[in-house]
């Protein structure tokens, strides 16, 4: 039995040493790259998205200038089969439209948006605050965090959609409650899936582009935000870095 001065204190997390003044999610976009846990490194299996970790219960507001909530699950993660505690959004992006999942969230999520939610478009308006989600850990890991998997093709009720043709649908106004709702499992079911269908096991980046799955850092780049804070009025929706 190892004595205990043997054992290795664990080096903080940005996220636990940051200055109180620091958006969180700024720290955890900086050292996202000092560990695994980014799109396309994973350990034997690409990871599908990126992992951003704040403390439990940390806000979410819009990260996107505008979203349609089309997915709500309410149960536990359960590895590379279910997306437990998590919102699925579209993001009617004119140049790339896509969807985006928020995982591993904290059940206080659910007081602000569930079922009855789907359908509603969701906007992020400068200084005003629009809280969607709340940070978690359902994924039962050692540190809570944040995973952001984003994607052009979605299941929805064992169907596979495309970001343009769901795109088409939100231009036609057809993107509505009548039509998502009945396509959205049972919330607590944990079946809700943004994993395309049939593409067996991915390895690295390039295979997960190739699978319909999009970079959310390469997304952030492009105006993907995510922060604590309402973007101010003349802030455009960009990396916090």
């Amino acid at each position: 039995m190892s004595d205990v001065k043997d054992i290795v204190p664990r080096k903080p997390y940005p996220f636990e040493t940051a200055p109180r003044n620091v958006d969180p999610f700024k720290a955890a976009i900086e050292s996202m790259h000092l560990g695994s846990r980014y799109f396309g490194a994973g350990r034997g299996t690409a990871h599908v998205g990126i992992d951003l970790f704040v403390h439990i219960r940390t806000p979410v507001q819009v990260p996107a200038e505008k979203a349609v909530l089309i997915g709500v699950t309410r149960s536990d993660s359960i590895a590379g089969i279910t997306m437990g505690n998590a919102l699925v959004l579209f993001v009617p992006d004119e140049k790339q439209p896509y969807f985006l999942a928020l995982l591993h969230l904290d059940r206080k999520t659910f007081r602000v948006l569930r079922e009855k939610n789907i359908g509603d478009e969701l906007s992020a308006e400068p200084g005003v605050s629009r809280i969607v989600a709340y940070t978690g850990n359902s994924a039962s890991g050692p540190i809570p965090h944040l995973h952001v998997t984003a994607g052009t093709r979605f299941q929805l009720a064992g169907k596979l959609y495309t970001a343009q043709e769901f795109m088409r649908m939100y231009k036609e106004k057809d993107l509505t409650a009548a039509f998502l709702r009945p396509l959205n499992p049972n919330g607590r079911s944990g079946v809700v899936s943004i994993k395309p269908p049939g593409n067996g096991i991915i390895k690295d980046k390039k295979g997960l582009l190739a699978a319909g799955y999009l970079d959310p850092e390469e997304l952030m780049r492009k105006g993907l935000r995510f922060s604590t804070q309402p973007p101010k009025s003349r802030e455009k929706l960009a990396p916090l870095r």
